[in-house]
């Protein structure tokens, strides 16, 4: 749809951006992951069907068991192919982008761009904490996707969640179903206060979830799935309710959610650890093969100067 859609307005490439992302293309186990042969292909099959001659980003959709190097090698021949100008990772932890970063770099490759996350009101954790360790560090920002908590931010007046008595046989038979239960009852609890706050400033909630999003200077894109035109006209206006998110109101959204992340050394300390294993592992291995060649190089001049000397002396 979206390639009958180019094709029919005849933008100009220039003016908007296209991304793909490499998941999974069929049901075979040669049409998932991110091996070479996929990673290849898939972009191939996209380019085909969007009838592009190429695409802005291209998106490693998960991590699996492939190599990190034979990843990284497989998105920059993409880009040296021509067909994307920059890959970026989605749902990668913060060691797998940083090993990615330091194998492009020491291979003189080209890095991760950026990395998606999930982010909104209940989903903190990996975008205010570790996204600014990753910008700082190497450069990498952050593109957003869920800020409506697949739908839950998208209602317009107070509701009371699901109830306690509930008919629904899957909540009586399975534990795991009532913790889902549980939990979608506290975010319906927070979300009967953020309602009069989204009214204070003139929007809906769903304006003032997106708006919260964008406020973070560390977010480049936050990505958005309306179901039609008037909903994306309603999520477009967000934009232009960032600046009502004063202090004042973002102190009052803040209590009200009550779950501002606290730093965790831990986890940015294990990733600077495998960051410099990585590292130090590689120049282990080099150095080892050049210890080893030079030891060669000087043994087979050494036994050249013996016969050299023997002949001499004969």
């Amino acid at each position: 749809m979206l390639g009958k859609t180019l094709k029919k307005r005849k933008w100009r490439r220039s003016s908007y951006v296209v991304s793909v992302r490499v998941y999974r293309s069929g049901g075979s186990e040669t049409e998932k992951g991110l091996s070479r042969k996929h990673v290849v292909e898939s972009c191939s099959y996209s380019l085909e069907r969007l009838g592009l001659a190429y695409v802005d980003l291209v998106c490693a959709q998960g991590r699996d068991r492939t190599p990190v190097e034979e990843i990284v090698r497989a998105f920059n021949w993409v880009i040296e192919k021509g067909w994307a100008f920059y890959w970026t990772t989605s749902n990668w932890t913060p060691e797998q982008v940083m090993e990615a970063f330091t194998v492009a770099k020491y291979l003189n490759l080209i890095p991760p761009l950026v990395n998606h996350a999930e982010y909104n009101f209940f989903k903190r954790d990996a975008v205010e904490l570790v996204v600014p360790e990753l910008l700082c560090n190497i450069g990498c920002g952050c593109v957003t996707s869920s800020a409506l908590h697949g739908g839950l931010l998208n209602i317009d007046s107070a509701i009371d969640g699901p109830s306690e008595q509930s008919d629904d046989p899957t909540t009586k038979a399975h534990p795991k179903a009532m913790e889902v239960n549980l939990e979608h009852r506290e975010f319906f609890s927070k979300i009967k206060y953020l309602l009069p706050v989204a009214d204070q400033i003139s929007c809906s909630l769903a304006q003032l979830a997106i708006a919260w999003c964008l406020r973070s200077e560390f977010v480049q894109c936050v990505l958005i799935s309306p179901v039609n035109l008037e909903q994306m006209r309603e999520y477009m206006i967000s934009v232009a309710i960032i600046d009502k998110l004063t202090p004042e109101v973002l102190a009052v959204v803040e209590k009200i959610l009550g779950n501002q992340p606290t730093f965790n050394t831990n986890s940015m300390t294990k990733a600077k650890l495998t960051t410099k294993n990585s590292i130090y592992g590689r120049r282990r291995s080099v150095c080892s093969v050049v210890r080893r060649i030079l030891f060669f190089e000087f043994a087979a001049r050494t036994v050249c100067q013996c016969i050299l000397f023997a002949v001499w002396s004969a």
